[in-house]
């Protein structure tokens, strides 16, 4: 008897830390015999020392399972869960972001005798993801207002107006040779095609000559390509080598491509502003509108009432940024709108920093801990940015009972389906049951989201390993373990 006593006081002790809901004693017992599953499965994974970190919670916050869920973790591109909440949270699902054009001076005889104004609104979306593949059609839009008003050249120069934003082109902690690739541009509130250019290289050539390339847009010489690439023989490995020289738009080509090997690259550019007026002028000379005048950006406040406004680009509405920041887990798409919130909230120039004191306010409101929440940046691209997975399953509940729950749950990917879970779970009794966010930088692989189980309950989770040295290959196939563990449980 007093053995029995012992046995039943160490699992209610386990309960308590464990932070489990008392129902029955059996329903307990169940739940710490999951837990020592879920830790077996880790303890004998190929990663046993990594730093794993489980949370799973119900949709009222009662705490299920737990390992080190208070644990400080790099989180990845999960960070986003909380970026995304918080501009959600605050812009609403139908809010627009805009580029407007404005002229001064005066038109006579189809001429105008002045400038043309863009003025920059922080729209990430005028790319070939929302333009099927060609965002020229937003440039196509401004001719045309131009050729609208009767113009057909202007004596005079094209601004690019950045004031909306402060001049620091990358959050805090991101990597130096991150920032040459799509997934790490520079931010501007005037942007065109994710700052990025979209290089072609094609491999149809003699094996030891350099490959063909070309680029989107219309070749443009605002970048220049040095290509020192070299084809191999068939069946060789193709070695991607891509360098932009920091500081300039002088792209180092110097991959080894098989023979008949062909890959599309998107590579960042300097000077986003720039970019996209040089664009602008380049397409609207293929239109037959002549512009004479030079190219300036500038981020000088101006009184717009007093221009004229001929054109309001829009973006997508918010549902659709909020989706590619989580489905696609856009990093772009990300610090662009956190840089606008910034300016939305404070009313005042839009910088990350206090983007990110926005929402950790945010945060700090929907009852995370923020002692354990550190941001660098709104994407998870920086190391520094830390946080717990008690914390992110605690948002994900807080979320599902939102307003706006069912907009942030369809900008989830869905297991086995879409965006960066396509190729997961697949043949898996998980396929399908899971709309979550995948998060992944050196040593970091997380995934949380909602889990709806064999019962047809819902739950929240968070999984997020850190300080790995195995293939990545090797901790999904461990997360899916325990996930498929967790669905056939509850």
């Amino acid at each position: 008897m007093r053995n029995l006593l012992r046995l039943t006081g160490f699992l209610l002790v386990s309960v308590a830390i464990l932070g489990f809901r008392f129902v029955t004693g059996n329903e307990e017992i169940e739940k710490l015999s999951l837990q020592q599953t879920i830790s077996s499965i880790i303890a004998e994974s190929t990663s046993p020392n990594s730093l794993w970190s489980v949370v799973l919670k119900d949709t009222s916050y009662n705490v299920l399972l737990e390992i080190n869920g208070n644990s400080l973790v790099r989180p990845a591109s999960n960070i986003k869960l909380l970026t995304s909440a918080a501009i959600l949270d605050q812009l609403s699902p139908d809010y627009r972001l805009h580029t407007d054009l404005y002229i001064d001076g005066e038109i006579r005889d189809s001429v105008l005798y002045g400038d043309i104004h863009f003025r920059g609104g922080g729209n990430p979306a005028i790319d070939r993801h929302t333009y099927n593949e060609d965002p020229l059609i937003v440039m196509y839009e401004f001719v045309q207002a131009l050729q609208m008003a009767g113009i057909e050249r202007v004596e005079g120069d094209v601004f690019g107006n950045v004031s909306l934003f402060d001049d620091i082109p990358y959050p805090r902690g991101w990597e130096w040779d991150d920032l040459s690739y799509y997934y790490a541009p520079e931010i501007s509130p005037l942007s065109f095609n994710g700052n990025t250019v979209y290089l072609t290289v094609d491999s149809n050539r003699p094996v030891g000559s350099a490959p063909g390339i070309s680029w989107f847009p219309m070749n443009t010489d605002f970048v220049e390509f040095i290509n020192e690439q070299l084809i191999t023989a068939r069946g060789s490995r193709f070695n991607e080598d891509y360098r932009r020289i920091l500081g300039t738009n002088i792209i180092l080509l110097r991959s080894t491509l098989p023979q008949g090997f062909a890959e599309t690259e998107p590579l960042s550019i300097t000077n986003p502003p720039l970019f996209f007026i040089d664009t602008f002028v380049k397409f609207a000379a293929t239109q037959g509108l002549e512009i004479t005048g030079g190219l300036i950006t500038t981020r000088e406040s101006k009184d717009w009432e007093n221009y004229q406004k001929l054109h309001r680009h829009s973006s997508p509405e918010l549902s659709y940024i909020i989706e590619m920041i989580n489905k696609e887990s856009d990093n772009f798409y990300t610090e662009m709108m956190v840089k606008y919130l910034a300016h939305h909230v404070y009313e005042t120039t839009g910088s990350t920093e206090l983007g990110l004191t926005y929402i950790r306010e945010f945060a700090q409101r929907v009852g995370m801990d923020v002692r354990n929440l550190r941001m660098r940046d709104g994407s998870g691209m920086a190391p520094a940015t830390l946080t717990t997975a008690r914390d992110i399953a605690h948002l994900l509940a807080f979320m599902r009972n939102h307003e706006y729950a069912d907009v942030y749950f369809q900008s989830l990917a869905v297991s086995g389906q879409d965006a960066r879970m396509r190729n997961r779970f697949l043949a898996s009794p998980l396929q399908g049951a899971i709309n979550g966010k995948t998060g992944f930088v050196s040593g970091t692989r997380s995934l949380s989201g909602y889990l709806h189980t064999q019962q047809e309950n819902q739950v929240v989770f968070s999984i997020i390993t850190n300080n790995y040295t195995v293939p990545t290959r090797n901790i999904d196939a461990i997360h899916q373990q325990i996930l498929e563990h967790i669905y056939e449980h509850f």
